[in-house]
């Protein structure tokens, strides 16, 4: 009895995690049974002691005092005892690294549990078979082991036990760089644990799903599953796990650039785990590791190798290789910060084994983008190269399972640096040809392989749970936003702020929820399995695909130098930008600022800046007529056809569209052809939204094009998203004159606003334009607000309405920012009757846009507010005629094919110099 009373002690001790008291307890029982000769309770004590310490991380012990209580459960028959028994040495064998030994205990007990037919004993086998073969042989064999354990438990329906094998493959997942299951794998568990009313299990679920947010590359939607983890566990008063929490969120704040708050985080973390001493020690190494890192980026060298190195140490006790590797590269990393290049290169190359070793991408990606940092410091730059090189072939290897389109942009922004340094390191090399391919293979890299694919509908292949849940979240967003519209409808002093903005809140939420389960379709979808990834063109296939006429200038923005990369069908150049990109963001910022906000100045100073750097420069290999603009990061808010010399506009030099990529050019390309007739215009729509002014020349824009083409336009309330998709497959011209919208937080939300009808709210959002059927479209024209851009990662991935368009249609004309209503009717109406008249679709914009700035009824639209918001995207449509020069011959900076000798243009031509100049006088005193 009295030892029997020390066993339960020692259960008592063992919750608590007070194992120093509990091993006290269980060494009195066994003192006593052993002198009473009760061999089971012997069993059970020594069984206690291998439990105690095997979480006081002494594996020897553990195993010894678990064989021993093996030799009795055999002796005694006790099967089920035995196999639990070699269950745990097995396990414990596999944290002294002797996997072999560690997988023959685990067979064995796997035997028995067969033989003895229990179900949950086999399932915890093999649970712990997929442990130490992920520790052993990387975590995609790992993974195996897992599915056949989750099989096992779904046979005996055991629902805690499947959640706990659905979290363990998501974490497997991610660990393989395979997030997107992850991401599934989690929900799965997340939901099963939410069901049992189990809050402690179901906080690690969404935790670990903003950790898998983490690793695609969004660290804001990461801390927001953080937060909610951290509210589960202080609910429940876990400690232990909101130490945790509270850790993951000073990481996530470091990863924001916000090192003041992670170090808040990480102290309190520190705090907890030091108050209650819980024996599980991988979190609060990590924690330590976290502090490092933050001293790190404040500057406080000493703190944070201190810290990065006991939270190594720790780790190293907790034996996990993962939290190895993953500080251990933390650690070289600090170490080139801190200049000592030699020993970072010493334990990133040992690091780099250990990442292959259990097979993780993730970690073998990041380890050889700072060996290549390492070399490329210590001036060895061949070998740099070859580190980043390899870096982005891991890398591409990730990014290439992402299927989801918004995971795909984060995913692309958080690789984006080591193709930077790459390409700075060819430049620098004059490996020209190679930097262009791989600028090519790094930008825009979802939006061409969605190009050179059948698009997939995302329903097909989804269960009809997930459709059904789709169907339901869109009626709920379309009635939250209906009950926004009719709150915001009433007079002001009858409205209710707080409720307005309740409403708002409850759409945004709504909004994000609908995004996941169009990621969860993406990620189910068979199609989408199936895509092949595109391969970037070369210098040469580009050159191929390019006439006499046409220029191709890629810009491409590195950390230590803006460069272009200008093509032709003969020629190729690398222009160094004469300035830093911070000067270039803040120039573009400046004129969507206060260029824009100050109509009374034409000509803004930051434009012409503009100009300097990235047109000026290149002037002398631009000898076409046709100049086809890449642009990279901020370059995508530039309105190009507005940069000026002071004199003359780029565009009044040369005819101007852009692309996404040259490698998008044979996609565009086989899409042309089709007959600019038979169009289909859309105007002034009646959205029934009290926030959206009616359009009127909107109508009359419309009014005036449909007669051009004598078909009748779709205006009020005709001007609806149902008739938009009904006529859409069987027009050559789809011309929308309506209110556009940006949802810079939910991109797929960016919308047009059009009419509601049978059972359409009127709100063609983008992810709705995919569903369109575009095949006989050559031309969309989105004349309306914002429809240019998503949010521009720094991968250059963007979820917009342009974009979603050009996935269907050769040609998109889209704006910049909001437009001008009065003077945007009178652009298109011209740009449509120069298209008439036989020009192309780049010619007839850069015609309207000229006659625009110059309409002497409107002084005021000379400034590029009025004008220059447009951009045509894709194919430009074939000029009529090879011209070998610049569109207009009034530019100031003659290429030099066409210069005359200065004494020949003064004798031939006086009278013509005067006008001109006058001109360019009168130009300027206009500015």
């Amino acid at each position: 009895q009295i030892g029997g009373a020390y066993i339960d002690r020692f259960n008592i001790s063992s919750d608590t995690n007070d194992l120093k008291e509990a091993k006290v307890y269980l060494e009195r029982a066994l003192e006593i049974h052993r002198d009473a000769g009760n061999l089971t309770e012997q069993a059970e004590s020594l069984h206690g002691l291998g439990y105690v310490y095997e979480n006081l991380s002494d594996y020897k012990k553990a195993a010894d005092y678990t064989q021993d209580a093996l030799s009795i459960w055999r002796t005694a028959g006790n099967r089920r005892e035995e196999a639990w028994a070699l269950n745990n040495i097995g396990y414990n064998y596999a944290f002294l690294f002797d996997y072999p030994v560690a997988m023959d205990y685990l067979q064995q007990a796997r035997q028995i549990f067969q033989d003895i037919d229990d179900g949950y004993g086999e399932g915890w086998v093999i649970d712990n078979m997929a442990f130490v073969t992920s520790h052993n042989l990387g975590y995609a064999k790992g993974m195996e082991y897992q599915l056949e354990a989750l099989a096992v438990y779904e046979e005996i329906a055991n629902q805690g036990q499947i959640a706990e094998s659905l979290n363990s493959l998501g974490r497997y997942s991610v660990a393989v760089g395979d997030y997107e299951p992850a991401l599934q794998y989690f929900q799965r568990a997340g939901d099963i644990w939410l069901q049992r009313g189990d809050t402690m299990n179901r906080s690690r679920a969404v935790n670990n799903v903003g950790v898998a947010y983490a690793f695609l590359g969004d660290d804001e939607r990461a801390m927001e599953y953080y937060e909610e983890a951290l509210e589960m566990v202080i609910s429940i008063g876990d400690r232990w796990r909101e130490a945790t929490m509270l850790g993951n969120l000073g990481e996530g704040y470091l990863n924001l650039d916000e090192p003041e708050k992670a170090l808040e985080y990480c102290l309190q973390a520190k705090e907890i785990y030091e108050e209650i001493n819980h024996p599980d020690i991988y979190y609060q190494a990590a924690n330590l590791n976290f502090l490092g890192r933050v001293y790190q980026k404040m500057g406080d060298f000493d703190q944070a190798e201190r810290y990065l190195l006991d939270g190594l140490e720790m780790m190293e006790v907790d034996r996990s290789p993962y939290g190895i590797a993953y500080l251990t590269t933390d650690l070289g990393e600090f170490y080139y910060d801190a200049g000592d290049y030699e020993q970072a290169l010493e334990i990133l190359n040992q690091v780099l084994q250990l990442w292959r070793q259990i097979s993780d991408p993730y970690g073998e990606a990041r380890s050889l983008k700072l060996i290549g940092k390492v070399y490329e410091a210590l001036g060895d730059n061949v070998s740099a190269l070859d580190a980043y090189l390899e870096s982005i072939t891991v890398s591409e290897t990730i990014l290439s399972q992402v299927k989801a389109e918004s995971f795909q942009a984060s995913m692309a922004a958080k690789g984006i640096d080591v193709y930077q340094l790459a390409i700075q390191l060819l430049i620098e090399m004059e490996r020209y040809d190679e930097a262009f391919e791989l600028s090519e293979r790094n930008r825009a890299r979802n939006f061409l392989d969605a190009m050179g694919n059948k698009r997939p509908d995302i329903s097909r292949g989804s269960d009809t749970q997930l459709i059904q849940q789709e169907e339901l979240l869109r009626s709920e967003i379309s009635a939250i936003e209906n009950a926004l519209y009719i709150e915001k409808s009433k007079s002001p002093d009858q409205q209710n702020p707080q409720l307005i903005n309740d409403i708002k809140l409850q759409l945004k939420a709504k909004q994000q929820d609908y995004e996941d389960l169009v990621a969860e379709m993406q990620i189910n979808n068979p199609e989408l399995a199936s895509l092949v990834s595109i391969d970037a063109t070369t210098i040469s296939e580009t050159q191929l695909l390019l006439d006499d006429n046409t220029t191709l200038v890629s810009y491409y923005l590195t950390e230590r130098f803006p460069l272009a990369f200008i093509i032709s069908n003969d020629e190729f150049h690398v222009v160094l930008i004469p300035t830093e990109i911070d000067k270039i963001s803040t120039e573009v910022e400046s004129f969507r600022a206060l260029g824009l906000a100050n109509l009374e100045n034409p000509q803004p100073r930051s434009l012409e800046n503009l100009y300097n750097w990235l047109v000026l420069p290149l002037k002398p290999y631009l000898n076409t007529s046709l100049v086809g603009i890449i642009p990279h990061q901020a370059l995508h808010y530039v309105p190009f056809s507005a940069l000026n010399d002071g004199v003359t506009y780029f565009s009044e030099q040369y005819i101007i569209f852009q692309l996404p990529s040259s490698s998008s050019l044979p996609y565009i390309q086989d899409k042309t052809g089709q007959e600019l007739s038979n169009p289909l215009v859309v105007g002034n729509p009646d959205t029934q939204n009290p926030d959206l002014p009616s359009l009127k020349f909107a109508a009359q824009e419309a009014e005036k094009i449909a007669a051009l083409y004598t078909v009748q336009p779709l205006l009020g309330s005709q001007a609806s998203e149902y008739a938009l998709r009904e006529a859409s497959a069987g027009t050559g011209i789809i011309h929308i004159a309506a209110h556009g919208g940006l949802n810079p937080k939910t991109p797929m939300f960016s919308r047009l606003w059009l009419a509601p009808e049978k059972g359409e709210d009127g709100q063609l959002n983008v992810y709705e334009v995919y569903g369109l059927n575009l095949d006989r479209a050559d031309l969309v024209v989105l004349s309306a607000c914002q429809t240019q851009h998503g949010e521009v990662s720094a991968g250059d991935e963007i979820i917009s309405l342009n974009r979603a368009f050009l996935y269907g249609a050769p040609t998109v004309i889209s704006s910049l920012w909001s437009v001008d209503d009065q003077a945007t009717g009178e652009m298109m109406e011209r740009f449509y009757s120069h298209l008439q008249q036989g020009m192309t679709k780049a010619e007839a914009l850069q015609a309207a846009q000229k006659e625009i700035r110059n309409d002497p009824e409107h002084p005021e639209w000379q400034h590029p507010f009025y004008w220059a918001a447009f951009v045509i995207n894709g194919d430009p449509g074939k000029l009529h005629e090879v011209k070998s020069g610049p569109a207009d011959q009034l530019s100031i900076l003659i290429p030099t094919r066409y210069r005359l000798p200065i004494v020949t243009l003064i004798g031939t031509g006086m009278l013509v110099s005067i006008i001109v100049l006058g001109i360019f006088i009168f130009r300027k005193i206009r500015s």
